[in-house]
């Protein structure tokens, strides 16, 4: 099996770092059980101390060590978050990450803001392995927290996105209707990284308006 070192602490910190078993091309049954067992792979690497976000702060969270700028680029859908508090519910939103420069994007789309949907531009920097900064307007949801890629798959489909204060998380696919395998991966990674579930919340894809019924024919 195939483990992916990763730590939220400076190497000259810790050399011990928590392994996600959560790797990419692993298959769910496989990422449950080392999931379970995954505790006991962990070095004392960050403080317990109040939940202030959706995360326990005493678990330690890891971004993903193979993150690869190049290969995040492009579209992705919110398929499930954290609701931020005050924000409408809204269905599933679509952000474009377009690469302008090495490990820099411009991230323009729409986010639920306590109105609905609203829509944003952003730019964003890559400071670490799978750890973006994004500066953007209209996110209040996201605050100046950086966004840590915790874990996507071998063919980047799916994504799971925290930060280490747990104010926000999500749940990003390349397309609406993710696979399911994908998203319980995904989930465990949360879950892996301390989040709790019970508030992760599905995005609805938006109901098509019904049309009209047309008129009946009339039998000759």
């Amino acid at each position: 099996m195939r483990r992916t070192r990763q730590c939220d602490c400076l190497p000259s910190e810790h050399d011990d770092c928590p392994v996600f078993p959560g790797g990419k091309g692993l298959t769910v049954p496989v990422l449950r059980t080392a999931a379970l067992s995954g505790a006991l792979l962990l070095a004392a690497c960050g403080g317990a101390g109040p939940r202030a976000g959706h995360r326990d702060p005493g678990v330690m969270i890891a971004s993903a060590a193979l993150f690869d700028p190049a290969r995040f680029a492009g579209t992705w859908h919110v398929v499930a978050d954290f609701p931020f508090p005050g924000a409408a519910r809204c269905g599933i939103t679509r952000e474009d990450w377009r690469v302008t420069g090495p490990g820099r994007f411009a991230v323009a789309g729409s986010a639920c803001g306590p109105r609905g949907v609203q829509g944003f531009a952003a730019s964003a920097a890559v400071t670490g392995p799978g750890r973006i900064d994004l500066a953007a307007d209209g996110r209040p949801d996201l605050g100046t927290d950086p966004l840590w890629v915790l874990w996507i798959d071998a063919d980047d489909r799916v994504a799971a996105i925290g930060t280490p204060s747990g104010r926000f998380g999500m749940i990003l696919s390349r397309s609406p209707a993710a696979r399911g395998d994908l998203l319980a991966a995904a989930r465990e990674a949360l879950d892996f990284n301390g989040y709790a579930l019970e508030g992760l919340q599905p995005r609805q894809a938006p109901m098509s308006p019904s049309l009209p019924p047309g008129p009946r024919q009339q039998s000759r």
